[in-house]
């Protein structure tokens, strides 16, 4: 696209083509809603006639950019790039020329200050640093934009609190009563980067495979249980070995073969045509929307070409049990009524006989392509801090910026000398100061959601809350008589038949999980955990842990209960107040009924349901 004839600020009258728009300051920060912000694009342009021209000369363009705020009523800005903040934060403008997107970040900070507690917390934290280098410049960059933006942080989380959550994080399990008194008796400084943070069990290997599968949206294609164990099969097999994520993405684009027997090969099946088949990786892999099969993305670089040419690189693959290549197969452009000429996004046109999968998979993982690194961090990120960097975490687009620039580019370029490995990415956000920060929030920040001024709240999964109530009350769910020692984020899909699950809301993966599916799954959920056999039969089974408890002394019981499920010691207050409402007619042992109401009361907790 050229500019032509725009002469009011001396831009040349001659056709020129822009090649690159870029916004100055592309971040910015005015002190009150009193001050002006000024935002300058500057436009590169060469003689669109001189198709061999080697030199640029760059324009002020400002007046014929197109201003929006991602808020109306929080960013005003003028025609002449002049902008006003209303509300203090954080917020997005999308700057457009001629067919260049691009986004710029404008900052207010809020009124509070920060308080002495607040300042005492920082200087704690830094104390208390691991020293990892990936950890450091976690904390640089999240305590930069805290301190722009005069939030306060939240002091570091309790030992306790902070075992319980980096366990759930990495294992997906909650720490045992053994576990949480020996961790609690330690006296050693270095206790938490010596101990789970960076221990890689079986767990470790169970859960983070469930995470992957939950990505990937691995189900059993057309009720093939058969396909899907054997996919989750090798994912599982990756993950224990600390396979990078580029090699699993290259081995799912390009395998063939039984679908029973070569795991990877079934990502093909998970899709019903090559359109479906390209919104995977896009989504997947780059965080690229892909709905632009009627017209171009309006706020991304993405075109039609792109996506048909994207979904003709899968045309010639049959889907069936046996993954195989066909001789034939094309993908029809809406505009042209053509067979669409395979290519990767933002690429060349490819041969139509060299149409495959293999030459995407070299684009995926290019060193030169930032989306893919990007777009794993962030799933990571937001897994463990409960956000991503980049929300939804599959629109990855300049005009969707993150809230911490530095700070992804940071973790993504780590992420790649990493050689793609979850591991080092994963052990770097645990060491940080910003996730060992307490969720209580200070009085300063409760409102912050973005910032990670204090740690966030999170719901455990359906799959997490399930094998939690098995493990607390020592009552298994079976999903497979054969084999009843399956926990449930070992289930290689939500096709298993699971009445618990269903209940409680899990993820069906057909579509996104990302956003999380929590154990309030609606009002059936809500009614079986106020009276249903979801929690009774385990609260009454004489073989659960709780009827071992019924001729122990009461402060035991309050003290093992609050340390199987909460992670912790009861506080003073809490002990005296369940021991009052536990005595039973001599005083000491607890009645079997007001045993299992205490117990209920514990597992349909807050504290207890979240991650925190």
């Amino acid at each position: 696209m050229v500019a032509d004839g725009l002469d009011r600020r001396g831009l040349a009258v001659r056709s020129q083509q822009a090649v690159a728009v870029r916004v100055e300051p592309a971040t910015q920060t005015v002190s009150s809603n009193d001050s002006w912000g000024q935002f300058r694009v500057i436009a590169v342009f060469r003689d669109a006639d001189d198709a061999v021209a080697e030199t640029n000369h760059e324009q002020d363009v400002t007046n014929w950019a197109v201003f929006t705020p991602d808020d109306d009523a929080a960013v005003s800005v003028a025609n002449d790039g002049r902008v006003r903040v209303m509300r203090p934060g954080q917020h997005t403008v999308v700057v457009r020329f001629l067919q260049h997107v691009v986004a710029a970040r404008v900052l207010m900070p809020f009124a509070l200050e920060a308080t002495r507690e607040g300042e005492r917390a920082e200087g704690k934290e830094d104390r208390r640093s691991a020293g990892a280098s990936g950890s450091r410049g976690i904390d640089r960059e999240v305590s930069e934009l805290l301190a722009t933006l005069r939030i306060p942080v939240s002091p570091p989380a309790d030992d306790a609190t902070l075992l319980r959550r980096v366990t759930l994080d990495l294992t997906g399990r909650l720490p045992s009563e053994a576990e949480v008194r020996a961790y609690l008796a330690d006296a050693s400084p270095e206790k938490y980067a010596a101990g789970r943070s960076v221990a890689w069990p079986k767990a470790f290997t169970n859960h983070w495979t469930y995470q992957l599968a939950g990505w990937l949206r691995l189900r059993a294609p057309g009720g093939d249980t058969l396909a899907a164990d054997a996919m989750h099969r090798w994912l599982r097999q990756q993950i224990a070995a600390d396979v990078g994520l580029d090699e699993i993405a290259r081995r799912l684009l390009t395998a063939m073969g039984d679908t029973h027997s070569v795991g990877p090969a079934v990502f093909h099946r998970l899709a019903g045509d090559p359109r479906e088949a390209a919104d995977w990786p896009a989504k997947r892999c780059w965080g690229f929307d892909c709905d632009v099969q009627c017209h171009d993305h309006p706020l991304d670089r993405w075109t039609q070409d792109d996506y048909h040419g994207l979904a003709a690189l899968f045309a010639r693959i049959e889907r069936g049990r046996i993954v195989r290549r066909l001789d034939r197969g094309d993908v029809i452009h809406p505009v042209t009524q053509q067979p669409a000429l395979p290519r990767t996004p933002g690429g060349e046109p490819l041969d139509a006989e060299a149409a495959g999968p293999e030459p995407l998979a070299d684009w995926i993982v290019a060193a030169d392509n930032p989306y893919f690194a990007k777009t794993q961090v962030n799933r990571v990120w937001q897994a463990m801090m409960g956000r991503g960097l980049i929300e939804p975490v599959d629109d990855v687009r300049d005009t969707n910026p993150p809230t911490h620039p530095r700070l992804l580019d940071s973790l993504a370029e780590d992420f790649r000398r990493d050689g793609y490995r979850l591991r080092p990415t994963i052990r770097a956000i645990a060491l940080s100061a910003t996730y060992r920060r307490s969720s209580r929030p200070h009085h300063g920040n409760g409102f912050d959601e973005r910032f990670y001024s204090h740690a966030l709240e999170r719901p455990m999964t359906a799959e997490i809350y399930l094998d939690a109530l098995c493990d607390v009350t020592g009552v298994r769910e079976v999903f497979d008589p054969q084999a009843n020692d399956v926990r449930a984020v070992q289930l290689a899909s939500p096709n298993v038949a699971s009445t618990a699950l269903d209940i409680l809301g899990r993820c069906s993966r057909e579509q996104s999980c990302e956003s999380g599916s929590s154990n309030g799954g609606g009002m059936a959920a809500q009614l079986h955990l106020l009276n249903g056999e979801l929690l009774n039969r385990r609260l009454l089974d004489e073989q659960g842990w709780l009827h071992t408890q019924l001729d122990r002394d009461l402060p035991g019981v309050v003290e093992a209960t609050y340390l199987r499920c909460f992670g912790r010691e009861p506080a003073d207050r809490e002990r005296a107040f369940w021991v009052n409402e536990l005595a039973g007619a001599d005083g000491r042992r607890p009645s079997p009924e007001k045993l299992a109401d205490f117990f209920w009361s514990i597992l349909v907790s807050r504290e207890f349901a979240t991650n925190h």
